[in-house]
């Protein structure tokens, strides 16, 4: 972030935004929030820091 001069909430946001549209989302919208969740586990280190 200091890097480039990015603000943290900047970062937040292209961070969110870039998993979010890695994932193809399953139709049932009952179905996403499990497959969300078993997606973000993957990145939690990446979130946390």
């Amino acid at each position: 972030m200091k890097k480039y001069s990015l603000p943290e909430p900047e970062v937040a946001v292209l961070l969110w935004t870039s998993l979010m549209t890695m994932m193809e989302w399953n139709k049932k919208e009952e179905m996403v929030p499990e497959q969300a969740v078993k997606h973000l586990r993957q990145y939690t280190s990446l979130l946390s820091a």
